[in-house]
């Protein structure tokens, strides 16, 4: 291995990590930044054969940068408005869950909201299978503002039954 601050022996029993604590200082002195930049900054004090798949390595591994790296999102199609014209025309739902168990034994809460006037209503359930779902969602729902002209979900699979 060689240091472009100073020569540094290369043993095979020793790890370029264990000669030089490269990575881990160059990644203290610039911040755990992204991995491109800490194999250009290393690569300015160190030079070895391996050094940018070693440098990657590092980087992939270091709990530090991991924690600075940004989550990655798949792409998704922008969000548009959703215009209803009057009450009942369209309810959303979801599930929330699975969430500490109740003393009544429901782990789960179905949300409804009109899109149009924004009443929400929210029942607890003991499971999200799709008859529990459907259930819920008359008597909590149908039973007191009616039938909407349709009902909008995420399409997890408790709504694809």
């Amino acid at each position: 291995m060689v240091s472009r601050e100073h020569h540094v022996p290369q043993t095979s029993s020793c790890s370029w990590l264990a000669v030089t604590n490269g990575p881990p200082r160059v990644a203290r002195a610039i911040g755990h930044v992204d991995e491109k930049k800490m194999v250009e900054a290393s690569s300015k004090r160190y030079w070895w054969p391996s050094l940018t798949p070693d440098v990657l390595d590092f980087c992939r591994n270091c709990i530090t940068c991991s924690s600075f790296k940004k989550p990655h999102t798949t792409a998704m199609a922008p969000i548009q408005p959703m215009p209803t014209g009057f009450p009942g025309e369209r309810v959303d739902i979801d599930i929330i869950g699975p969430l500490q168990l109740t003393k009544s034994g429901n782990r789960y809460i179905l949300v409804m909201v009109d899109y149009f006037t924004k009443v929400a209503e929210a029942e607890a359930m003991q499971s999200q299978d799709a008859e529990t779902v459907a259930s819920t969602f008359f008597n909590r729902w149908i039973c007191q503002h009616g039938v909407p002209e349709s009902v909008h979900s995420d399409q997890g699979p408790n709504f694809e039954s």
